[in-house]
């Protein structure tokens, strides 16, 4: 086999390497478990006993059953 087929083989070789690892990550990424990670390292972790970002403002307003800035929306 000369060096040119070798070459070839190789760079087919790297390339189904990559495309079916792209697909396997692609499969096995859980985006929701990203984003919330993101979050806790972003703004911090803590968080109040209706699991809101407390160092992003939010608090757990029981009438609306959310989470929610008081300078933005009241709890009512």
């Amino acid at each position: 086999m000369n060096l040119r087929k070798l070459a070839l083989w190789l760079l087919i070789v790297g390339v189904i390497t990559l495309v079916v690892g792209g697909v396997v990550g692609i499969a096995t990424f859980d985006v929701k478990e990203f984003r919330d990670q993101v979050r806790v390292d972003i703004i911090g972790g803590d968080v109040d006993e209706g699991g809101c970002y407390i160092s992003a403002g939010y608090s757990w307003c029981e009438a609306k059953q959310k989470c929610l800035r008081t300078w933005e929306e009241e709890c009512e």
